[in-house]
């Protein structure tokens, strides 16, 4: 995929302009795939490649920002974990077939009732993402909020997490999409 075409995916997919303006800093966008500290940006973008319900691009979106935002579980407090986990658990059991969606829904449910706002919101942002493939984008956005202190820190782990799940911008985005 070449610069413009990148361009113009992120452009007619609606990206924040703060990442236009990232992605034009680099000649290949690639380099700029590999390089990005914000694992929010890029599962917003990937969340914008999601065609299908249910498709393994929208499943490996889920399990990725369901990863992402296990990052955020060191903020819950102990007496919400255990249904917190059971959350992201349900989950990811569906992106395999093996739970109902709504299965997860019962369980996103459970984690918003905790009110433990920072770990619950990536859980239930994830859970819905298995719903709406947006809310997996924001699932990581959560997560990386989950405290002001450690953002940016978790925002780069979030963007490592995402990397390992899609190495390759190839890996969700075709020229053919949305030009």
């Amino acid at each position: 995929m070449n610069k413009y075409t990148a361009m113009k995916l992120l452009k007619s997919n609606k990206a924040c302009g703060q990442s236009i303006k990232y992605a034009e800093k680099y000649k290949y966008p690639q380099t700029a795939w590999n390089n990005c500290k914000r694992g929010d940006w890029m599962l917003n973008g990937i969340a914008n490649f999601v065609a299908e319900q249910g498709s393994d691009l929208h499943h490996k979106l889920v399990l990725c920002a369901c990863e992402c935002g296990r990052q955020s579980l060191k903020y819950a407090r102990h007496k919400d974990l255990k249904v917190i986990k059971n959350c992201y658990r349900v989950t990811e059991l569906w992106t395999d077939g093996k739970a109902s969606l709504e299965e997860v829904e019962h369980a996103a449910g459970a984690a918003g009732a905790t009110g433990a706002a920072w770990a619950t919101g990536a859980a239930y942002g994830a859970a819905y993402g298995a719903v709406w493939a947006a809310e997996a984008a924001w699932a990581a956005a959560a997560a990386g909020a989950a405290t002001w202190v450690t953002e940016a820190a978790s925002l780069s782990e979030s963007a490592d997490i995402v990397r390992k799940h899609f190495p390759k911008i190839t890996d969700f985005a075709t020229a053919e999409v949305s030009l």
